[in-house]
């Protein structure tokens, strides 16, 4: 019942890139949202699922939040309850009578909502909150950036049309936390001709 409809929360980064080749592949009827919380970089973001959308062909939502959520941490960008809110928009906005939402939050150990408790948390709470109508999927759960990238590179996704710096710069930052694992994760690969 639920191998039919997915949407798939898009950021513009890598990760959820995957997703897009990820569920096409497997038959699913896609659509995506992408939410503006006023995150720095949200203009090289929204410029990043743009393309994307227009790349593997899914209708895209936009849905932009008015007030500004809240930082805790301000050097590497951790919002209360982040994946919290945009899964339950997620869930608020379900374009379908069923299916997935579709996530690319990896593990992470840095930030609690990228945890194992988290997710299972959240597995529950959709389920129960749409009566079994809609579940929640994270396929790259226990991806390594690694891994991610290798994905990306064999289904053509061009890095370069992606976006996932923290703090909002326009090439990348090369500092923060996820310029610093996506470079490390690309050493090695052939992306785009280059070694």
């Amino acid at each position: 019942m639920h191998k039919n409809n997915a949407l798939i929360l898009l950021s513009g980064g890598l990760d959820s890139a995957c997703l897009l080749p990820y569920y096409l592949e497997r038959g699913f009827n896609i659509s995506c949202l992408w939410i503006n919380y006023n995150q720095p970089g949200k203009e090289y973001e929204e410029k990043a699922v743009d393309y994307l959308s227009r790349r593997f062909r899914i209708d895209l939502v936009k849905q932009a939040i008015e007030k500004d959520i809240v930082l805790r941490n301000k050097e590497n960008m951790e919002y209360f309850g982040r994946n919290l809110l945009l899964i339950s928009l997620a869930l608020s906005m379900f374009p379908y009578n069923h299916g997935l939402i579709c996530t690319g939050i990896r593990y992470t150990p840095n930030y609690y909502d990228c945890g194992e408790q988290f997710i299972l948390e959240m597995f529950r709470l959709i389920e129960d909150l749409s009566n079994g109508l809609v579940l929640l999927d994270t396929p790259f759960f226990n991806y390594s950036k690694k891994n991610i990238s290798i994905f990306a590179l064999e289904h053509n996704i061009d890095f370069n049309k992606t976006y996932s710096c923290i703090k909002g710069q326009s090439n990348g930052c090369g500092r923060c936390i996820s310029c610093l694992e996506r470079e490390n994760a690309i050493k090695g690969l052939k992306i785009n001709g280059n070694d």
